[in-house]
């Protein structure tokens, strides 16, 4: 068994996969979901089923590489990365862009979590991952690599080291400290805060600036003594301060019965929110 408040030294990682297109010829999901509308690219929800075939898969096999590379190297356990992401489509037609959130379960327990957000754009995948669980919320974070670079006027993630002006940062703090008062009310939670390990990425499409994506991870939703939830957040805003898509996981300890048992989705929508996807024991 790893001891895991001894080698996590890299709890939240963002890193960048290489050159080529190992996604290959991508087809465009069906329109269903949740979409939401404003200046600049439309986003749209999609729950596992809505997404191509060939990216999940193609996305999984990178996630789980990652997932197993980081567990050798720190000595930590090792995680089944379960193959049904839910995630964001940014963009319509040829020029789309993804966001797709996987889920881990130690193979040796299941209360121990690998929480992967896979940002795929222009054949390449980058990440930011973190893990969740008993043990694991006092670790140190860290982070490598700069986003997916793309070629041409598709859409590309940059990762920015400071936070977005002109009005997105404070509407962007508006919109969580809603949806953290949304979570404490609807699960009747002690009070809640979004906590401070967020991402913020550029959005382009091609020379343009199209908006800003912001994932926030390692946020701890408190029910009770025994029972409590880790909460993910996909916010995807203009350059003009408008939310244009995003949802919210909240995975309930334990989150799967087992390695091999893939997370159960339940979703809601609540309006100005976005969608929330519950799973776990609840």
């Amino acid at each position: 068994m790893a001891k895991w408040h001894q080698g996590l030294s890299g709890l939240l990682v963002l890193s960048l996969w290489g050159c080529g297109s190992p996604l290959g010829m991508l087809e465009t999901p069906r329109q269903t979901g949740i979409k939401a509308q404003g200046a600049g690219l439309q986003a749209q929800v999609l729950k596992t089923d809505e997404i191509p075939a060939e990216l999940r898969h193609a996305a999984h096999g990178a996630v789980q590489e990652a997932s197993d590379d980081a567990s050798r190297k720190r000595g930590l356990d090792f995680f089944n990365v379960h193959a049904n992401p839910v995630g964001l489509r940014i963009g319509t037609g040829s020029q789309t862009a993804h966001v797709l959130s996987f889920l881990g379960t130690s193979r040796e327990r299941n209360d121990l979590n690998y929480e992967a957000r896979a940002l795929v754009a222009g054949g390449k995948v980058a990440f930011t991952s973190n893990y969740s669980g008993l043990g694991s919320r006092n670790a140190p974070a860290e982070q490598l690599g700069a986003g997916v670079e793309g070629e041409g006027d598709g859409i590309t993630f940059e990762l920015l080291m400071g936070l977005p002006g002109n009005g997105v940062t404070e509407a962007y703090e508006r919109h969580m400290e809603r949806l953290g008062e949304h979570l404490t009310q609807r699960f009747q939670a002690q009070r809640f805060r979004f906590g401070e390990d967020c991402f913020v990425f550029a959005v382009h499409q091609g020379d343009d600036l199209a908006g800003f994506l912001f994932t926030h991870q390692r946020n701890r939703l408190v029910l009770g003594e025994r029972k409590d939830a880790d909460v993910q957040s996909v916010v995807f805003m203009s350059a003009q301060a408008d939310l244009l898509g995003g949802y919210t996981l909240v995975g309930f300890n334990e989150k799967t019965a087992s390695s091999t048992t893939p997370p159960v989705y339940s979703w809601e929508s609540e309006r100005s929110l976005g969608m929330i996807g519950v799973f776990g024991d609840r």
